[in-house]
């Protein structure tokens, strides 16, 4: 019972900081419900962090893609130079 209600205090009082840093923790992690439900009902409410969010995913986006194409590019004898210098780098 005392968790539900620190759950609950959490998605009630969660704020425009630590809506930006749980909606960036979000795409390296998955989060608990509270945490998804407390930034959904902030950005509900403020347009500057509904505006973050959005850039955010976008940016998440458009970065994967970009890894998807860059990838795609590189020929099999590149891939294995850069494997052999990460390698020799740890």
């Amino acid at each position: 019972m005392i968790d539900l209600c620190k759950k609950i205090w959490f998605i009630m009082t969660l704020d425009c900081e630590g809506s930006a840093e749980w909606t960036s923790k979000s795409f390296d992690q998955k989060l608990h419900w509270s945490e998804k439900v407390a930034i959904k009902l902030h950005c509900m409410i403020c347009k500057k962090s509904r505006m973050l969010n959005r850039q955010m995913t976008l940016l998440d986006e458009r970065l994967s893609q970009m890894t998807t194409v860059r990838e795609e590019r590189l020929s099999d004898a590149a891939r294995k130079r850069i494997r052999q210098v990460l390698k020799s780098q740890i």
